[in-house]
C-alpha cells in the first residue's frame, strides 16, 4: 500500500506540475494576444487623435477607447512585463529597479488647455502584488504647488519622458522628469518625484528639494510655448541639468509667457537624500 500511494502521488505531482505549466503557458498566450490587440487599439485611436489639432468629441471617444482599453489589460497579472511603443503618443517608463512603470499621455488643447491622462504601476516588495492607479488630474489649479504633495486622484499632470531612481535611508525616491502644454500661454516642464505609503498608494511630491536654503516638494518651470527649455539627467554628471529661465526684459519678470533660455544652466545633484541646487553648471556638452 505504501509503494502504491507513493507511486499514486508522484503521478498527483506529475500531473499537478503539467497543469500548472499549462495554465501558464496559456494564460501567457492570452496575455500575449490581448496584448497585441491593445497595441493596436492604442496605434489606431491615437493615429485618429493626430489628425486633429483641437480637442473634439472625437478624439474624446478615441480617449476614452484608449483608456478603457489600457485599463483592461494592465489588470493582467502579468501586463507589467508588456511594454508600449507608441513614439510621440505615449510615454511608458520603467524604473531601474523594475517596480514601478508610468504611462502617460496628452491631447490636443481645449482653448488652449492641455489634459494629460495616464496609469502608474508598482510592484509592492512587501506584497509582491502589482498594484494599478489611474491617474486623475486636478480639476482646479492650486496655489504653490511646490510646497504640497497630492495622490493619483488629485494628480498635477504632466506627460514624463524620465524616471531617476535614487535611495536614501531605506526609502526610495522615483524623481519624475516631465513636460505639459499647460494653457497654451505657458508650457511648463516639471521635475517632481514619486514615493509610496506605507499602503502601497503612491504619493506625488516630497521636499527633498534643496532651493537656496528652502526646500520644496518639486519644481516647476513655467516659459514660453515659442521657447525650447532643456532638462534631463547627465548620467556623466550624475545630475539633473536644465536651462535657466529669465524674461526677455526685467520689466517682464513674473509675467511667464516672457520666459525662455538665458543660455545658462543650472543643476541638481543628489546629496544626503537630497537633491541640491548647483548655480552655473558647465555643460557645454548637454544633449
Amino acid at each position: 500500500m505504501t509503494g502504491l500511494f507513493k507511486s499514486a502521488s508522484i503521478r498527483w505531482s506529475a500531473f499537478l506540475f503539467s497543469f500548472i505549466v499549462a495554465c501558464n503557458s496559456l494564460c501567457a498566450q492570452n496575455t500575449e494576444q490581448l496584448y497585441k490587440a491593445t497595441s493596436d487599439t492604442l496605434l489606431t485611436r491615437f493615429n485618429h487623435i493626430q489628425e486633429h489639432p483641437w480637442l473634439t468629441d472625437e478624439v474624446n471617444a478615441d480617449n476614452t477607447a484608449i483608456v478603457a482599453a489600457l485599463e483592461n489589460f494592465l489588470k493582467q497579472k502579468d501586463a507589467f512585463d508588456f511594454r508600449f511603443d507608441l513614439g510621440k503618443n505615449l510615454s511608458d517608463i520603467v524604473s531601474a529597479d523594475k517596480k514601478l512603470r508610468i504611462i502617460s499621455w496628452t491631447l490636443p488643447p481645449h482653448f488652449g488647455v492641455y489634459r494629460c491622462y495616464g496609469f502608474v504601476l508598482y510592484k509592492n516588495p512587501k506584497t509582491k502584488n502589482t498594484s494599478v492607479f489611474k491617474l486623475k488630474a486636478a480639476e482646479e489649479k492650486t496655489e504653490n504647488t511646490e510646497r504640497k504633495s497630492f495622490n493619483h486622484l488629485n494628480w498635477q499632470s504632466c506627460v514624463y519622458y524620465n524616471l531617476i531612481q535614487k535611495k536614501n535611508k531605506g526609502k526610495m525616491y522615483y524623481t519624475l522628469l516631465g513636460w505639459s502644454g499647460n494653457d497654451g500661454i505657458t508650457t511648463k516642464k516639471i521635475i517632481d518625484v514619486l514615493t509610496f505609503s506605507t499602503k502601497g498608494e503612491p504619493v506625488f511630491g516630497a521636499p527633498v528639494f534643496l532651493m537656496k536654503k528652502e526646500k520644496w516638494q518639486r519644481i516647476i518651470f513655467e516659459y514660453s510655448p515659442q521657447a525650447t527649455m532643456y532638462l534631463n539627467y547627465d548620467e556623466q554628471k550624475k545630475m539633473i541639468l536644465f536651462d535657466h529661465l529669465a524674461p526677455n526684459d526685467p520689466v517682464n519678470t513674473g509675467r511667464f509667457q516672457y520666459y525662455g533660455p538665458d543660455f545658462s544652466v543650472d543643476g541638481l545633484k543628489w546629496k544626503k537624500g537630497m537633491w541640491m541646487l548647483t548655480e552655473d553648471v558647465d555643460a557645454k556638452n548637454k544633449d
